[in-house]
């Protein structure tokens, strides 16, 4: 490897020709050899191990050369290695930089690069390393040293992956009836990969070692005691296996979660559409609960004041669950489990209304998975608005530890990060204003972050008191 990470060596014949044309600028020899049609931004992409024959116009100066005679390849993550080659007859150097082009300073035109290689002759090359190495674009840019002719050669860049590991899905819920269950591996292929469980009731019983992609089988005793927590580890990536105690009941992945839920009062009522999108029949219980956790009770027009409704729904079929009245304001949130712990058949929304002398308003509650950690409020609290928050924990033996984090129009931060602690299954309302002095008045984000899952709706109250609801925006690249 010829890599050099110290600042560029002089060779005599460059500082020759440097002394003869010290009064050539060299920010007027690189312009005058790029046609005018050529974008100095646009470096010409390369595809990993494929070689790439260049040719560049004959200068009267050493030159950096930019736009599409410079090159730029992307890393991938889990990249291990960068290796990148130059073969030329000519005296050529070759510089290459993370995340943006290689250019001249400020210091007298001293090329800016994060690795160089510099010698004597055109076969130069760089070999970058990590573990993994950041991913991303890296820009390669050729310095030409011999003067009066037109230089030419081959270039190479070729990145080097290592083993990488997903799971299809990152957890399931078990009843304390315990039974099979299994995971999907995907791996770079040939890589080999082990299936190693955490506790003693946790049986990993098929493909325990595998290479490539497949399919890992296991087994989970019943549970007589407390819910527990167990995993199963595949080439460092984590399957959590929660399982409820002797009564209990997990709230699984596919299941619907309410987190707003009112009724009575004399104001007060909602509407919740449930229907199944499949050609098979499906069951569910919808369990209804307190702010702090516990079960509770709402008024349900059919069966009356009840903790739980429990339905079968054809394929196919649409149902519409209401409250009833009540003289006092009835408020909590709901979870709604479908019989088959890994089918996602059911789907729809609530409408909660209020009803006043002066109007109603209604604001629709969308059905929420328990799975998503990371969300971005959107909040308006000028010109008299109000922007509030219903939160819930959709778990039911973790508690949620959420940060919330405040940003201006902007995107800048603002004030300091609140913290929210809410017990399994239990459930707060965020007003923004309150809890972020610095957002009264304005418009912005707040981002919220957990440990585990998080539920929740926007509602956006105007100053007649009548309101609006919105979701919760999500996105991969929420950090």
């Amino acid at each position: 490897m010829k890599y050099s990470a110290s600042p560029r060596k002089a060779h005599p014949m460059k500082l020759l020709s440097l002394s003869i044309l010290a009064g050539v600028s060299m920010l007027n020899a690189q312009q005058s050899i790029v046609p005018a049609a050529i974008d100095p931004l646009l470096p010409t992409p390369l595809q990993s191990g494929v070689s790439v024959a260049f040719a560049l116009p004959a200068v009267t100066a050493p030159t950096l050369f930019p736009g599409t005679y410079s090159y730029s390849i992307k890393v991938p993550a889990g990249a291990t290695k960068l290796e990148i080659s130059l073969s030329s007859g000519f005296d050529l150097d070759l510089y290459v930089r993370y995340g943006q082009a290689v250019a001249y300073g400020t210091d007298g035109g001293q090329i800016v690069a994060d690795y160089r290689s510099e010698t004597t002759g055109g076969n130069e090359s760089i070999v970058i390393t990590g573990s993994p190495m950041p991913a991303g674009t890296y820009y390669i840019a050729l310095n030409v040293t011999t003067l009066g002719l037109a230089a030419s050669g081959a270039l190479v860049a070729t990145t080097t992956v290592g083993c990488q590991y997903n799971l299809e899905t990152s957890e399931i819920s078990m009843t304390a009836a315990g039974g099979l269950g299994s995971v999907s591996v995907l791996s770079t292929p040939g890589c080999a990969w082990t299936a190693v469980g955490s506790a003693p009731w946790i049986t990993v019983y098929s493909h325990a070692n595998g290479i490539s992609s497949g399919l890992v089988g296991f087994q989970v005793a019943a549970n007589t005691g407390a819910a527990r927590i167990g995993v199963i580890t595949v080439g460092g990536q984590v399957f959590t296996i929660r399982q409820a105690g002797v009564g209990e009941v997990l709230v699984p992945n596919n299941a619907l979660l309410i987190s707003q839920f009112v009724a009575g009062g004399g104001q007060w009522s909602m509407d919740i559409f449930v229907t199944n999108l499949s050609v098979t029949s499906e069951g569910f219980t919808m369990t209804f609960y307190n702010a702090d956790g516990t079960p509770r009770t709402m008024p349900i027009q059919g069966p009356g004041v009840v903790g739980s409704i429990t339905r079968t729904l054809a394929a196919g079929e649409t149902q519409l669950i209401q409250t009833s009245g009540s003289d006092a304001l009835q408020q909590g949130w709901a979870v709604l489990i479908p019989n088959s712990s890994t089918a996602s058949r059911l789907s729809g929304f609530a409408v909660f209304r209020s009803t006043l002398p002066v109007g109603s308003s209604e604001a629709i509650v969308p059905f929420m998975d328990p799975n998503q950690t990371r969300f971005v409020l959107l909040y308006d609290n000028a010109d008299g608005f109000v922007t509030t928050a219903a939160l819930a924990n959709p778990s039911s033996t973790v508690t949620l530890t959420i940060t919330a984090t405040a940003r201006d129009q902007s995107g800048q931060t603002v004030g300091v990060p609140v913290i929210i602690v809410l017990p399994p299954l239990g459930r707060t309302t965020l007003v923004v204003p309150d809890r972020f002095a610095e957002t009264a008045g304005q418009v912005g984000s707040i981002y919220l972050s957990g440990n585990s899952g998080i539920t929740g709706l926007g509602l956006r109250f105007a100053p007649q008191s009548t309101f609006t609801s919105f979701p919760l925006l999500t996105s991969p690249d929420i950090q």
